[in-house]
């Protein structure tokens, strides 16, 4: 039966002169651990790139992100003070003073930082991380030839910071972490989930679990880191210490320090915390996978990422250029639904039209010849009225026209009304019969167009002629 959504897993490797780690975790509501391996690797006798490409063959890995977990014993680490409480202008300050702190050019280190704390709203207590280009570079190609591309390169003391924080939210004091791995330990003095201070002791478990007479030094070592972080003024002191990591076979040396520390000690197994398979139980004894396991199922929530600045812009080049992408088909799939969408339309309607056509036909026929037999009736009708408009006209023309004047041209037209042309003996006549028509109930804007004169067998006459439409 198929899942609905495909989960997502993440590859962590940790690598060091004499070993290499690496984690396989399956993220999804319970972070399943898949995989936990550690191999010698001291002078590189094993092909790196040839055995993390067989194991992913073994277990089956086709498409996984991969992430490198830097441990402190390879990374220098410097509490500063920024003049500033802006983020830009934080970064920018780390920058300037990162030569400071390492003999080694600006091009030679990548350096990370992290916000501690804030105070008199102007400055910030900062964490400088610096680590040299060549252990990056290590690394990254380690997973390139192994066919896999870095996604994020961790720091692993902000990891185990982290998972200390997670399981003891409420928390606010400084906590001391003394986190043992096979051959150094790191000493993490963290603030609200944050490392604000680090100093790594050079004595792991494989020293520790060998030579009792360490005790003595581990806890001079602790002493010391405790002391330096006083003097640095980063923050309040601890109130207890918790011991973590590589516990194996380490009882008397927790049982020397509950004695000879003067803050309590408080033991937590990671394996217990972080449920792990009792599978990989062997495994875990002689080294920790605490930091690779947090980092890999929390990556995506540090503030440190020490990946190289160029890979940095070519991810956000190409994670733009996968939007644009994206966005691109977005448009073409919507373009091509309301396309599809209209075209639907016009069929449906072209479609519905010609059943109504098909439907309606006899009807717009039946329709046409009744519409010509009403335009036929209609000209009947007006032909019919207009019969004897002529007659009336004339009976009305003789009923107002005086005997002194006579008609020598008489134009009857419907729409242009009726032209009277005549001869009258007197002007007078002519514009008394004008105002004649006018009183007329057949006769309406009656016009004289024009009159002359003239003497014709010693008699004066008057040429008229006149107009008027009907009413």
């Amino acid at each position: 039966m198929m899942t609905l959504f495909q989960k997502k897993s993440v590859v962590g490797i940790e690598i060091l002169e004499s070993s290499l780690k690496l984690t396989y975790v399956e993220l999804g509501r319970k972070n399943e651990i898949l995989k936990l391996i550690n191999k010698n690797v001291e002078g590189f006798s094993i092909d790196a790139p040839g055995f993390i490409k067989g194991t992913f063959a073994d277990i089956k890995i086709k498409k996984t992100t991969a992430i490198i977990v830097i441990p402190s014993s390879l990374i220098t680490t410097k509490n500063i003070e920024i003049p500033s409480c802006d983020p830009q202008e934080i970064e920018s300050a780390v920058r300037l003073q990162t030569a400071r702190y390492t003999p080694y050019s600006k091009e030679e280190v990548i350096i990370g930082h992290i916000s501690i704390d804030k105070y008199q709203e102007k400055y910030t207590k900062v964490l400088l991380v610096i680590v040299h280009k060549d252990v990056i570079s290590q690394g990254i190609n380690i997973l390139n030839k192994a066919g896999l591309e870095t996604e994020k390169i961790l720091f692993a003391s902000e990891a185990i910071a982290y998972w200390h924080h997670s399981l003891f939210k409420t928390e606010k004091d400084p906590v001391c972490i003394v986190h043992i791995d096979s051959k150094f330990t790191d000493f993490i003095i963290a603030i609200s989930g944050k490392p604000a201070f680090i100093r790594t002791i050079p004595l792991g478990r494989i020293h520790l679990s060998r030579i009792v007479n360490l005790y003595v030094k581990f806890k001079e070592e602790i002493n010391n880191s405790l002391e330096t972080y006083g003097k640095e003024g980063v923050g309040r002191l601890p109130e207890k210490f918790v011991l973590s990591g590589a516990l194996e076979d380490l009882e008397g040396l927790e049982a020397f320090l509950r004695k000879n520390l003067t803050l309590p000690i408080e033991t937590i197994s990671y394996f217990e915390s972080l449920k792990i398979p009792a599978a990989f139980k062997e495994t875990g004894k002689l080294v920790s996978f605490l930091p690779l396991i947090v980092s890999s199922a929390n990556y995506d929530k540090y503030e440190i990422n020490l990946m190289p600045q160029e890979m940095k812009i070519k991810r956000l080049l190409e994670e733009k250029f996968k939007k644009v992408v994206k966005m691109g088909i977005l448009i073409m799939i919507v373009s091509f639904l309301i396309g599809g969408i209209f075209l639907t339309r016009i069929y449906t309607k072209g479609a519905y039209l010609g059943k109504l056509r098909m439907k309606y036909q006899g009807l717009n026929e039946e329709a046409k010849e009744w519409t010509d037999a009403m335009i036929k009736i209609r000209i009947i009708k007006n032909c019919l009225a207009l019969r004897g408009k002529s007659l009336e006209v004339l009976v009305e023309l003789y009923k107002v026209i005086p005997q002194s004047i006579h008609f020598t041209n008489v134009t009857f037209e419907i729409k242009e009304g009726v032209t009277l042309k005549g001869t009258s003996k007197s002007m007078a006549e002519i514009f008394s019969f004008v105002n004649a028509l006018e009183t007329s109930s057949c006769f309406k804007n009656v016009k004289v167009k024009h009159t002359t004169t003239q003497r014709r067998q010693g008699e004066d006459l008057a040429d008229f002629e006149a107009s008027s439409a009907l009413e």
